[in-house]
C-alpha cells in the first residue's frame, strides 16, 4: 500500500514536471512581465536616473527631456568603489552626467544629489524622497531598466512617495520581459531581481506581517511534526501488541 502511494506521488511530481516543462515560456513570460509593470509616459518636473546600467538609463532620460517631459534630471551619489578612489573608474554620476550632456540635457539642467553616498537602489531612492521634501512641489519620475521597474515601484510605496512618483521602464539592451530566460545575462538579472526583490520585502517590509508569517511557519511545522511523531509511537505500539500476540499464541 505505501510502495503505491509513493509510487502514485512519483507520477504527479514527474507530470507537474512535464507541465512546467512544455509550459515554460508563457510561465517566464509572464514572470518577465510582472516585474516590469512600469508607467505611461507623462510630464514630470524632474526624472531621477537610476545608476547601474549607464548604456540605456541616462539615453532614456536625456531623450525626455528633449521631448519636454522633464525639466531636470536628478543623479544619486555613489558610494566611491576602490576603482574609482584609484582613479581606475569615473564615478557613476559622473558617467551619467557626461551621457546626458553630450545627448542635449543642458549642465544647469542636472542635479547631483550630494547629501547621500548610495550603495543600493533603497539608498537612491531614499536620497530622492529627501529631495522631494525639500521641494514638496516637484513631481518626478524615476528611470530604470524594465526588469527593475517592480522593486523601484515598491521601494517608492514604501518610503511614502507613491502618490507623487512614477517609474518609467526601458528597455535592455538584447533581451526584454518575453525572453530574458534565452540568454545568460538575461537569466542572471532577472532571476538575481527576483531575489533582491525577496531581500527587500523581509528586509524593508512589514515587521508585523514577516513576524506574523513565520509564527504561522512554526506553527505548522511544529503540528506535523507532533502528528509524525505520534504516528510513529502509534505503529510501535501497534507492533509491540503484534509481537505480544504472537508470543501468546506460540505459548
Amino acid at each position: 500500500m505505501i510502495a503505491r502511494i509513493r509510487y502514485g506521488w512519483l507520477v504527479c511530481l514527474a507530470g507537474l514536471a512535464a507541465a512546467l516543462w512544455l509550459g515554460r515560456a508563457p510561465l517566464l513570460s509572464a514572470a518577465g512581465a510582472w516585474l516590469a509593470g512600469g508607467a505611461p509616459l507623462q510630464r514630470v518636473d524632474a526624472l531621477l536616473v537610476m545608476p547601474g546600467d549607464q548604456t540605456t538609463r541616462p539615453f532614456a532620460a536625456a531623450a525626455l527631456v528633449r521631448r519636454g517631459l522633464a525639466d531636470t534630471v536628478v543623479i544619486p551619489r555613489n558610494a566611491a568603489s576602490p576603482a574609482v578612489e584609484d582613479g581606475i573608474t569615473p564615478p557613476t554620476h559622473e558617467i551619467i552626467r557626461r551621457v546626458l550632456e553630450l545627448r542635449g540635457v543642458a549642465a544647469e539642467r542636472i542635479v547631483v544629489l550630494d547629501h547621500h553616498r548610495t550603495n543600493s537602489s533603497w539608498d537612491d531612492l531614499h536620497a530622492l524622497a529627501d529631495f522631494l521634501a525639500e521641494h514638496p512641489e516637484t513631481t518626478a519620475a524615476v528611470i530604470t531598466n524594465d526588469y527593475h521597474v517592480r522593486r523601484t515601484r515598491w521601494t517608492v510605496r514604501i518610503l511614502g512617495r507613491a502618490s507623487d512618483v512614477v517609474v518609467f521602464g526601458v528597455p535592455t539592451d538584447g533581451f526584454g520581459p518575453h525572453d530574458w530566460w534565452h540568454y545568460r545575462s538575461g537569466m542572471q538579472l532577472y532571476v538575481s531581481e527576483y531575489g533582491k526583490l525577496l531581500v527587500y520585502w523581509i528586509r524593508y517590509g512589514d515587521p508585523v506581517l514577516w513576524t506574523t508569517l513565520a509564527a504561522a511557519v512554526i506553527l505548522v511545522i511544529l503540528v506535523i511534526h507532533r502528528k509524525r511523531a505520534a504516528g510513529r509511537r502509534a505503529k510501535r505500539r501497534a507492533k509491540r501488541r503484534a509481537k505480544g500476540e504472537g508470543l501468546r499464541a506460540k505459548g
